[in-house]
């Protein structure tokens, strides 16, 4: 029978304390950024406020740019899959089918909610964590991330994560409401004389949670390492992976931990001027020897000889002030490589190409290179989930059912069919990331329009997910029955010559007609063209009886028209595909009316598609 108390040779506590003690400066400063992002510096920096005013008077910047940054990598990336070569359709269906069941895994996770918290944390305190866990309930894999505040891990020299642990505070009344069956041993403790004690249930203890290559465990340090709940790790690996901001002095480092003290400096400024300028107002008043009254308040009146000499003792703010306040508010933004534009605009005088990347190209930077290190941690922990669901699943067969790329799917797989041994994954946020989604297409569609790139690579690097295979059967499709509707179009444009010849137009008129009143009845375009070109229907009721008495089908004429091109069957003038247009493809007055505005977007761009006239 197993103990719920880890043993002495595990020793955890003493593990867990001995990272602690090698993160302590670390700590430190998270600490401080913690209350600088929740309002509260004033908690540690206390000699910086005033009795009148105990809180910040200036708006918390690094909050805001945070907020802002995380909000751009909160999206997830595009998720790709490969299986063998890729060349065979077998290799694409299964690459496809994984590509479902990865997104499925973030679906039953809600990474897309957790996702804007790792990404703060990311960019706030220089690392985040997320790592994966087997859901027995529900036979899934599922991604977790966990705050950055209170998490220790080692790593090997190649940056993967030996072991985590992370510590946070719970009252004993909800981690016994958690773990009933252990609430006893909970509830009690040992003081130094070796009493035992029933404590309070608005204490609280520190609950530590441990992953490691072999087991995941939550222990209670306070009640002799209490193991709360623990499951083997079956793959062998620690599932854990933490993302980390580059830097070169061996610990992590948040992107705002030197803009605290120039935040603060500008709360201080911002305080001092705010009470020079309320003195300024309050400022004693001056007035000649010859007044022995003294009136205040409004329409008050002073009896003097030498009116002009009575005013308030000026007390004025230097400009140096005002001065050192924009100068830190630079700061700010030169520590952030926050550009101005992106809060207040851009002037006139630098929207030109050259300005505007001079302008956000720093932030754009950090934006691609943030992408880069999250879409590589998510990409490794969805090869653990893949490894998981084979190892732990692996003949169980499952569904899932869900949207990726805007497509619907309903899938059925078995992990070690499906999946097999290979758990590559790649995610991308394609290589436009950190451009605005506007810049994006439009640098897409100039390499596109110089046949640097395929319609493929387009759509995979657009910036919204849409599914490529998918996208691309829809198009045929679409096409296709333009290609149709243009061929009525043609065979319309074309009685006219008939007429003229002798010919009976009726059974073109017939046939677009039958297709007029389908699709008025919700009948399939592609079948109502069926139907409306079926012999019966051309030759309509008459041609049936002169058939049913010996005369025989009409025989078809041969040759061109009068007035109708030879090749094409269409009136002189309309080259194939335009049927239905002016002549030579004119563009219709929605076209003109868009060419003719007198707008000027900073960013423009057009895709025209003619051919050339007969």
């Amino acid at each position: 029978m197993t103990t719920p108390f880890a043993t002495a040779e595990n020793g955890l506590t003493k593990r867990v304390r001995r990272m602690q003690r090698a993160a302590v400066e670390r700590d430190q400063r998270m600490l401080v950024m913690g209350l600088v992002r929740q309002g509260k510096p004033e908690v540690l920096f206390e000699d910086l406020f005033s009795d009148t005013w105990r809180k910040p008077i200036v708006a918390n910047f690094i909050h805001t740019v945070a907020q802002e940054q995380a909000d751009l990598l909160a999206p997830l990336p595009a998720l790709s899959c490969s299986v063998g070569a890729m060349k065979s359709d077998a290799d694409k269906r299964r690459a496809a089918t994984r590509n479902k069941i990865g997104t499925h895994y973030m679906r039953e996770s809600n990474l897309s909610v957790f996702m804007h918290s790792f990404a703060d944390s990311l960019m706030t305190y220089g690392f985040a964590v997320m790592y994966a866990e087997p859901c027995y309930e529900s036979q899934l894999p599922k991604i977790r991330t966990m705050p950055s505040v209170g998490t220790y891990f080692e790593n090997d020299r190649f940056g993967n994560t030996l072991r985590l642990a992370h510590c946070y505070k719970e009252t004993v009344d909800k981690i016994a409401s958690m773990f009933p069956q252990y609430a006893p041993l909970i509830r009690t403790k040992v003081d130094d004389f070796g009493n035992r004690q029933v404590c309070s249930g608005e204490e609280k203890l520190e609950v530590v949670q441990w992953i490691d290559d072999t087991r995941w465990c939550l222990f209670l340090p306070d009640r002799g390492d209490l193991i709360l709940a623990s499951f083997e790790v079956k793959t062998g690996k620690c599932p854990v992976r933490v993302a980390e901001l580059p830097n070169m002095f061996g610990e992590p480092i948040g992107n705002y931990d030197q803009l605290v003290w120039v935040q603060l400096a500008r709360h201080r400024i911002a305080l001092l001027s705010l009470e020079a300028g309320v003195k300024a107002v309050g400022a004693p008043l001056a007035v000649p020897r010859d007044v022995s009254e003294l009136a205040v308040g409004p329409d008050a009146v002073i009896v003097t000889e030498s009116p002009e000499k009575v005013r308030r003792v000026s007390l004025e703010v230097p400009n140096s002030a005002f001065a050192l306040e924009q100068t830190l508010e630079q700061e700010l933004r030169l520590g952030a490589r926050y550009p101005e534009g992106r809060a207040t605009g851009m002037d006139a005088s630098v929207i030109t190409g050259q300005g505007v990347h001079a302008l956000m190209g720093s932030f754009d930077a950090q934006i691609a290179s943030a992408q880069a290190i999250i879409g590589n941690c998510l990409a490794r922990t969805l090869e653990f989930c893949f490894e998981t669901d084979v190892k732990v699943w692996p003949n169980t067969r499952k569904r899932v059912v869900g949207q990726v790329n805007g497509e619907p799917y309903d899938v059925t797989y078995t992990p070690s069919k499906d999946i097999g041994d290979v758990y590559t994954v790649d995610v991308s946020y394609g290589f436009a990331a950190g451009l605005s989604p506007n810049a994006a297409v439009v640098m897409l569609l100039q390499l596109r329009g110089d046949g640097l790139i395929d319609r493929s690579t387009v759509r995979r690097n657009m910036p919204f997910a849409i599914d490529d295979e998918a996208m691309q059967r829809s198009m045929d499709v679409e096409q296709t029955l333009d290609a149709l509707k243009q061929g009525l179009g043609g065979l319309l444009a074309s009685t006219g010559p008939m007429i003229a010849q002798g010919m009976d137009p009726l059974p073109a008129f017939r046939a677009a007609a039958h297709v007029i009143k389908d699709r008025r009845n919700g009948k399939d375009l592609a079948q109502a063209f069926i139907d409306a070109f079926a012999p019966d229907v051309l030759a309509g009721p008459q041609a049936k009886e002169q058939e049913q008495a010996g005369a025989g089908p009409a025989q078809a004429s041969t040759g061109a028209l009068p007035g109708q091109d030879s090749l094409t069957g269409l009136p002189e003038g309309t080259v194939p595909g335009q049927a239905g247009m002016g002549a030579g493809g004119a563009p219709d007055l929605q076209t003109l009316i868009a060419g003719m505005r007198n707008g000027k977007p900073q960013l423009d761009a057009a895709v025209s598609r003619r051919l050339p006239t007969a």
